[in-house]
């Protein structure tokens, strides 16, 4: 059965955390570990590495910043992965089918779907390649960066609010930043 979150209403997975920032935010307790907030005990063949529970523990960050955003920012009826090409739209403009298929690893049928849905709904527009008549080159509406804009701004209030809650300063967040900056590069 899921829980509920006490300030948004909305219902969440058992034993996870509501997508409410603040006092109504209860503590994560990660598959595998006892402790809010810990990263989750590694399998046997793990143990020896103390970071063997961090994707999990990215994810369900990313998890966390999304639930119900899309929502406050206009993007409700979008699934996932119209979101991510539409995201990758707009950091990418003029970005063509096949870069999107290789960034998301969705084939390139569905890309193709999920283009041709987006265009539909006024959120990309593609234009012919000026090399390749064959090839389209795809840029965001408008509507679509403003609608994104939104959504980058929830989840960066999320992200502040967070740091607050969890009293990191400053000073730590820009050295995480820079940090995660370049662990991105290294991948």
């Amino acid at each position: 059965m899921a829980d509920r979150c006490p300030t948004l209403g909305r219902s969440t997975r058992p034993g996870a955390a509501c997508s409410g920032v603040g006092p109504c935010r209860q503590e994560m307790v990660l598959p595998g570990s006892t402790t809010p907030g810990a990263l989750p005990s590694p399998s046997p063949s793990e143990a020896a590495d103390p970071l063997a529970g961090l994707p999990e523990l990215i994810f369900d960050i990313a998890e966390q910043l999304n639930l119900g955003a899309p929502t406050e920012a206009g993007l409700a009826e979008l699934p996932a992965s119209e979101i991510e090409v539409l995201r990758l739209v707009t950091l990418f403009p003029g970005c063509g089918v096949m870069f999107l298929s290789s960034r998301t690893k969705m084939h390139q049928a569905n890309i193709s779907a999920t283009v041709r849905s987006l265009v539909g709904r006024d959120l990309v527009v593609k234009e012919p390649d000026e090399r390749d008549r064959r090839a389209v080159r795809l840029y965001a509406s408008s509507k679509a960066t403003r609608d994104l804009g939104q959504l980058r701004t929830i989840w960066l209030r999320r992200l502040l609010a967070a740091f607050e809650a969890a009293g990191i300063e400053a000073g730590e967040r820009d050295r995480l930043l820079a940090d995660l900056a370049a662990l991105r590069r290294h991948l």
